[in-house]
């Protein structure tokens, strides 16, 4: 993961798994159609200070409000940091500092200490609810489509093929559908324990990629 600082205060977080991803993420929660030209967010190099300078260009150009920036900046934070804390459980980690005087700082400048509260209190409510083992960077897959088809109204079910694809993890899905990612899989828990579903690995998007978030 990479954290970037300017004045002690956090000011954009990205790396991990899915840095791709999550950056398809927050352009379709924060980033309303047509305030981009199609397909630009896509060729982004997201792992690194690419989609920060992106929405500084947003912010520029007014296509964005610098609260709309701000808020996608932050929950990119939040996420990054989550990771952080869930590896942090598994094992210790380390990390190294590096100066840099190039990255502008004129978006927002976060204070360190309530984006970390913030992410400890989702990565507290997922250990509680006994997901700890779980990344949400994982994605869920149909193993028993009909035993998985008995168990659901057939609209419910519908729902579900069109969400779980096998691809799209689960903070993808909670996107797509705007569902809370803990009550979201909690509910899918159930299907996990009975090897209906199953949870997996994907692969992080590369650039200029077609995905659902794509806005038309």
């Amino acid at each position: 993961w990479n954290l970037f600082f300017c004045l002690g205060r956090l000011i954009w977080a990205t790396g991990g798994v899915h840095p791709h991803r999550r950056w398809m993420r927050i352009i379709s929660l924060y980033c309303p159609p047509g305030s981009f030209q199609e397909n630009s967010f896509q060729n982004i190099d997201a792992d690194g200070h690419g989609g920060y300078d992106y929405l500084i260009r947003l912010v520029r150009q007014q296509n964005i409000t610098g609260e709309q920036a701000s808020k996608a900046i932050r929950e990119a934070a939040v996420e990054v940091l989550f990771d952080i804390l869930q590896q942090e459980h598994i094992g210790p980690l380390s990390f190294k500092t590096v100066s840099k005087d190039h990255l502008d700082a004129s978006l927002t400048l976060l204070k360190s200490e309530e984006v970390l509260a913030q992410a400890y209190q989702r990565w507290q409510a997922w250990s509680n609810a006994g997901l700890s083992r779980l990344s949400p960077n994982m994605a869920p897959v149909i193993r028993k489509p009909t035993y998985l088809s008995e168990q659901l109204s057939e609209t419910a079910y519908q729902n579900l093929l069109e969400s779980v694809d096998g691809n799209r993890t689960l903070r993808d899905i909670a996107v797509l559908s705007g569902q809370d990612i803990l009550l979201l899989t909690r509910a899918l828990r159930h299907y996990l324990r009975q090897g209906l579903l199953e949870l997996i690995y994907v692969p992080d998007y590369g650039l200029v990629r077609t995905s659902a978030f794509d806005h038309h």
